[in-house]
């Protein structure tokens, strides 16, 4: 695989297209994307499929997707129901959901691309009692609500908080605040191990070619309430 740098914290279009060969089969972008929580529009994605070649997959992550309020972005479903054979578009019930531990995903694609994944997976890959929970998931609208006004509220909360401190954070569409930590890589890492003495988990992006931004989920709101504080002391 070929990773290919992101350009002011979001997928770099042209980029990507540069960085096509003839080798090239497949074209893999996350949006909203994981670990900066930051978007492309459709248009844009639109775009980056017109540009490659017809025998180059587009599969496009939107495990993320069901968090975002932002107008400018949706999702790009409908290039599929728009009949384009070159697009899979990818989602999971492991993060709005809840549901990680059941490992249970779904693909939206053309056939021809469905028939071909039926072909190459496991005979039992999603368990019945993963798909009767992935089912009820989604009926529960009031929780799905409930959630996303959660998530509205405190990433705007955290962001707006984590800033105030003195941080850059990314702008983040996602159920999670990506934050800067001056100093480097060994700084971050250094923050990461005193905030984890304090009782908060983040995820350094160092496997993401971010290696001094951490990642910080949104949880409850006392615990957010509880992080401020808790980076107010990591300050020097």
């Amino acid at each position: 695989p070929v990773a290919v740098a992101e350009r002011n914290l979001r997928i770099d279009v042209d980029a990507l297209l540069s960085a096509v060969t003839e080798r090239t089969r497949i074209v893999f972008v996350a949006n909203p994307n994981n670990p900066t929580g930051t978007f492309i529009t459709p248009a844009e994605i639109a775009r980056l499929r017109a540009e490659l070649r017809s025998n180059i997959m587009l599969v496009v992550d939107e495990a993320y997707c069901e968090y975002v309020a932002d107008p400018e972005y949706s999702s790009v479903l409908q290039m599929v129901d728009a009949k384009a054979e070159n697009v899979i578009v990818l989602r999971t019930f492991s993060k709005f959901y809840g549901l990680a531990g059941l490992r249970v995903g779904w693909a939206y694609a053309p056939r021809f691309a469905v028939d071909a994944l039926s072909r190459v997976s496991g005979p039992y890959a999603v368990s019945r009692v993963a798909l009767e929970a992935a089912q009820a998931a989604m009926r529960d609208q009031a929780h799905c609500d409930a959630a996303r006004r959660h998530n509205d509220i405190w990433l705007a909360w955290t962001s707006e908080h984590i800033r105030s401190l003195g941080y850059e954070t990314t702008d983040s569409v996602c159920n999670f605040v990506t934050m800067k930590i001056p100093g480097g890589a060994e700084a971050a890492v250094a923050f990461d191990k005193k905030l984890c003495s304090l009782g908060f988990v983040g995820r350094l992006a160092h496997q993401n070619a971010l290696p001094d931004w951490l990642r910080l989920t949104i949880g409850s709101a006392e615990a957010m309430q509880t992080l401020i504080p808790a980076l107010e002391t990591l300050i020097e």
